[in-house]
C-alpha cells in the first residue's frame, strides 16, 4: 500500500500527508519493505524518493490485492445479509418431525414452502416421534430421534443411518435444505460443521453445550411413562416409581439416554427394572406399549399419539430434555440463519402452547 502511494503522490511529504503519518514513519515502513525484497524498491530521483521498476510492479501488484480485498469483503457482507440464502437444517427425527414440516410450510416467514417434500416424507417415520437419540448418557430418555439405524427403527425409506436429506424449500425467502441425523449427545456440536442450524437435546440437568457453540433454547419437554389406555394404572393422574417398578419395561439399546432415565426409575424404586424390549424409535415404542408388552418413556410435546396409549407424568423425578438450536458462532451474523431460528423458536411456542399442560389430558 505504501508503494502504491509513493507512486501515486511522487513524494515521502505527500505520502505522510495523505496517511496523516510523519515522513519518518513512511520511511520506515519502506525501509521494512525494502528488507523482504532483493532488488531495490526506489531510488533517488535528484532529492525525491521514487519508485523502481520493481517498485512500481509491486505496487501494481498492491493494487490487484487491494481490489481482491475489496471483492471478498463484498463477498462476504452479500453472504451475511443476503436473506434467500440457503441455510442448511438439521434435528434428531422426532425434533425433524415436528419442526420440519412447519418450517417449510407457507406460514414459514417467508423463508420457504411446501412446494418441497418435509424432512422425512416418504420414509416411514413422517409424521412419527422417534426416541433414541444416539445422545449417549442422556437423561432426555426417550430422546426424539428415529431413522436411524438402530433396531426397530421406523424409519424405512431413509437411507443413511439417522441421515435422511429431506430436501429443500426456496420460494422468495431462505433456501432451505433438511436433514434428520441420530448421533450421540456430544456429536450434536460437531454437526454445526455442516449445517448451519443444528437441532440438537441434552437431558435436563445436564451439563451445557461447549463455547464452541452458540446456543438458542428452544424447549424443555418432560417425558412421561406411556401405559396401555386398558393398564389399571392409567386410571392414575399421577404415577409413582414405585408404581411402575414392577412393570415390564421397553428401552432404548444400551448407551442411549433412555437407560439412564430407567435407571434412575429403578434408584427411585429401590430395585433395578425390567427391560424385556431394546427399541429406539418412539413410534415402535408407543405400539409396543398398546400391544401390552410394557410401559416406555416418550416424550410430552412431540411424540406419538395413540388413543389407546396414555402418558402419565412421575412423581418426584425430574425427567426431561433440553432440545437447542445450536451454530457456529460466526453463522448467526447471516440474516438467513437468524431467520430461520426466529421461525424455530417461533414453533416451538407454538408446540408447547398447543399441547395440555398434563400428560393426562392427552390419551
Amino acid at each position: 500500500m505504501i508503494l502504491r502511494e509513493l507512486g501515486d503522490r511522487g513524494s515521502v511529504s505527500a505520502v505522510a500527508t495523505a496517511l496523516h503519518l510523519t515522513p519518518s514513519a513512511v520511511s520506515q515502513q519502506l525501509a521494512s519493505l525494502q528488507r523482504g525484497v532483493q532488488v531495490p524498491l526506489t531510488r533517488l530521483d535528484g532529492r525525491v524518493l521514487v519508485l523502481t521498476d520493481a517498485g512500481r510492479s509491486l505496487a501494481a501488484a498492491a493494487v490487484d490485492v487491494a481490489a481482491a480485498l475489496a471483492r471478498a469483503g463484498a463477498a462476504v457482507d452479500a453472504h451475511l445479509t443476503d436473506p434467500t440464502a440457503t441455510v442448511r437444517v438439521v434435528a434428531f427425527h422426532s425434533a425433524a418431525s415436528a419442526f420440519f414440516p412447519r418450517l417449510l410450510s407457507s406460514g414459514g416467514a417467508n423463508i420457504g414452502d411446501a412446494n418441497t417434500v418435509g424432512a422425512n416424507t416418504g420414509s416411514a417415520n413422517t409424521g412419527s416421534a422417534n426416541t433414541g437419540s444416539a445422545n449417549t448418557g442422556s437423561a432426555n430418555t426417550g430422546s426424539a430421534n428415529t431413522g436411524s439405524a438402530n433396531a426397530g427403527s421406523a424409519n424405512a425409506g431413509s437411507a443413511n443411518a439417522g441421515s435422511a436429506n429431506a430436501g429443500s424449500a426456496n420460494t422468495g425467502g431462505a433456501k432451505i435444505e433438511c436433514a434428520d441425523e441420530d448421533v450421540a449427545q456430544d456429536a450434536f456440536p460437531l454437526l454445526s460443521a455442516d449445517y448451519d442450524v443444528v437441532v440438537a437435546h441434552r437431558p435436563a440437568g445436564s451439563g451445557s453445550w461447549p463455547r464452541t457453540v452458540s446456543v438458542t433454547r428452544l424447549l424443555s419437554e418432560p417425558l412421561d411413562v406411556a401405559v396401555p389406555a386398558s393398564h389399571p394404572l392409567a386410571t392414575k393422574p399421577r404415577l409413582s416409581a414405585a408404581d411402575v417398578a414392577g412393570e415390564q419395561w421397553i428401552a432404548v439399546h444400551d448407551g442411549f439416554p433412555l437407560t439412564a432415565a430407567i435407571q434412575a426409575i429403578g434408584a427411585a424404586a429401590g430395585h433395578q427394572l425390567t427391560v424385556r424390549h431394546r427399541i429406539n424409535d418412539f413410534t415402535v415404542a408407543a405400539d409396543l406399549v398398546a400391544a401390552g408388552a410394557g410401559f416406555a418413556l416418550l416424550p410430552r410435546y412431540i411424540g406419538p399419539r395413540r388413543r389407546d396409549v396414555v402418558l402419565r407424568p412421575l412423581t418426584g423425578l425430574h425427567i426431561a430434555r433440553e432440545i437447542d438450536v445450536l451454530t457456529r458462532p460466526e453463522q448467526r451474523f447471516r440474516a438467513a440463519v437468524t431467520t430461520v431460528i426466529d421461525r424455530l423458536v417461533s414453533i416451538a411456542a407454538s408446540v408447547t402452547a398447543d399441547a395440555p399442560a398434563q400428560p393426562s389430558e392427552i390419551g
